[in-house]
């Protein structure tokens, strides 16, 4: 483990000084390069304009709508795929679509975006015209030429970075496309499918299309709280835009403008009333039980939730989504174990660059969460696989600093073809499928390209810290500013304090947890209440 401390502008650190509550979260963020004078109104976004063939991409849904086509959306299996089906389908359902539906793969029966077997359902299952997907199809070769050849009109809307073919879709929108001048490359799937319902009202209400059914234009906003919950969920770069996203959706949250269903999810996660959710509420207590549906069973169950028209409908879909998320922490804890004892026993740290680890019976719907479990134990990357059939074993890959995954594995690709199936991701995520009896030269083929291509990857762990606190400022209002003025992630971390403490008292709460009382090195009547969770 190294430290390093965040300095100011000028290259100077930060003085430990009292400040007011507002002013130490002003000067969090001028740390991570964000200043008070930052916009984060929605007036703010990038301007639709900039996303190339968004106009596109609207008139084609709104030819299909005006014709009253049955239009499919084609969901991912995580809680971004989740939010941006929902959305979609509550956008496009207001906005007059009638004929309209959506279809989640099965992660252990389709694999993940829109295949050729997809394709097959929706012909036998729907009248359909326009198939449109959410968080993913840029990769989408196979099945969207076996949905042209059928007849199909297809629009792909997602975030993934493109590889060197484009499927032959009739439009594609994503902020990566190589000649896209969208500013935000980070932004999730849920907010590129936010930006296309952008599109089609602007364009319908040029047409005056809603005028003409005595209707108002929608209010894009009541759908801020799920491009929230799969901005943050997805753990992408909390960049300018995701961040005016998040923080736009919290404040609506807070306030109690939600869907019925995340109303009832937020219920769940324990003692956090609705006016004090942030986003490590969404990312730890809420997404976790939405993206348990896709490991376990169906993300159906996921998005029902998402759209219900009332709490009570949402109850029942709730209690399941607890249920599945019980389950898939036992059926975690259990791989986990067997995963940090396979490290330990097979791994040569002191070498290996990438850690990469296979059983047959390891469920492949949570080999992600072991991924980064085991990356944030050993601080490398990792990849995981799990099995679901006797042919294909399934991977989910976490990265550190230094290392693209999707960039890792297209060289991988090339330098050694014919050992993955398929692949894709992003820099810090990455999922692919491999032939069974391949894992062994595969995960031989993942050391020989970790050397050549990451031979100075950093393999020990930095932790940035911001400053040291006087006690003065260790107070409930310090504590809730930082809580609620500020939506912390993925490149905009949570901050980091440090601090001299004498401890005074210390038990073990929960079996596993340190409770403590500590006395500041600046006075021994200030004590403050402390606990670790899960300490090693």
């Amino acid at each position: 483990m190294q430290l390093q401390y965040r300095r100011l502008a000028d290259g100077s650190l930060p003085t430990a000084e009292p400040r007011s509550p507002e002013q130490l979260v002003e000067l969090l963020c001028q740390l991570r390069g964000s200043y008070p004078d930052e916009d984060r109104t929605l007036q703010a976004l990038p301007s639709p304009d900039l996303m190339k063939n968004l106009d596109r991409a609207a008139a084609l849904v709104i030819q299909h709508i005006k014709a009253d086509n049955g239009i499919i959306i084609i969901g991912d299996y995580d809680a971004d795929g989740a939010t941006s089906t929902a959305l979609l389908k509550l956008a496009l359902h207001e906005m007059g679509a009638t004929q309209l539906d959506y279809i989640i793969p099965s992660r252990h029966t389709h694999g993940y975006g829109l295949t050729s077997p997809i394709i097959d359902i929706i012909k036998d299952r729907h009248d359909a015209k326009l198939l449109i997907t959410v968080d993913n199809g840029i990769a989408a070769i196979d099945g969207i030429e076996h949905a042209k050849q059928l007849g199909y009109e297809v629009l792909v809307t997602d975030h993934h970075l493109p590889g060197e073919q484009l499927p032959a879709a009739d439009c594609i929108i994503n902020p990566n496309l190589r000649d896209c001048g969208f500013p935000s490359k980070n932004i999730a799937g849920v907010a590129v499918a936010f930006y296309l319902v952008i599109a089609i009202r602007r364009q319908l209400t040029d047409e005056n299309w809603f005028a003409g059914r005595q209707q108002k234009p929608p209010n894009l906003a009541q759908w801020l709280d799920l491009v929230a919950i799969g901005t943050i969920c997805d753990v992408v770069k909390l960049d300018q835009t995701n961040r005016l996203l998040v923080e736009q959706g919290l404040q609506r949250i807070r306030k109690g403008f939600v869907q019925p269903g995340v109303r009832a999810l937020l219920s769940t996660i324990d003692n956090k009333p609705i006016n004090l959710i942030n986003s490590i509420d969404i990312g730890f207590g809420l997404g976790p039980k939405i993206n348990a549906a896709g490991r376990l069973d169906d993300m159906t169950i996921g998005i029902e939730c998402l759209i219900a028209e009332n709490e009570q409908q949402a109850a029942p879909l709730v209690n399941s989504l607890n249920q599945l998320n019980l389950q898939r922490r036992e059926i975690e804890a259990d791989i986990l174990q067997e995963a940090i004892a396979l490290v330990e026993n097979t791994i040569d740290l002191t070498t290996d660059k990438i850690i990469c680890l296979y059983q047959p019976h390891w469920h492949s719907g949570v080999v992600g969460i072991i991924a980064s479990r085991i990356k944030s134990q050993f601080y490398r990357p990792v990849i995981i696989f799990g099995q679901d059939d006797d042919n294909d074993i399934k991977g989910s890959a976490r990265s550190i600093k230094g290392c693209h995954l999707r960039d890792f594995l297209d060289w991988l690709d090339r330098t050694h073809p014919n050992l993955l199936e398929k692949f894709g991701g992003h820099a810090m995520a990455a999922g692919m499928t491999v032939k069974a009896e391949n894992f062994e030269a595969f995960r031989a083929a993942c050391q020989v390209t970790a050397n050549e291509w990451l031979p100075d990857l950093e393999m020990v762990e930095q932790y940035t810290i911001d400053l040291n606190l006087p006690s003065s400022d260790l107070t409930t209002e310090h504590a809730l500013a930082l809580r609620l003025d500020c939506p912390w992630g993925n490149g905009f971390e949570a901050p980091i304090f440090e601090g001299k403490f004498e401890v005074s008292t210390v038990k073990i709460v929960g079996g596993k947890h340190f409770k403590f009382q500590l006395l500041t090195n600046e006075s021994e009547q200030n004590t403050i209440d402390a606990i670790a969770f899960n300490p090693s």
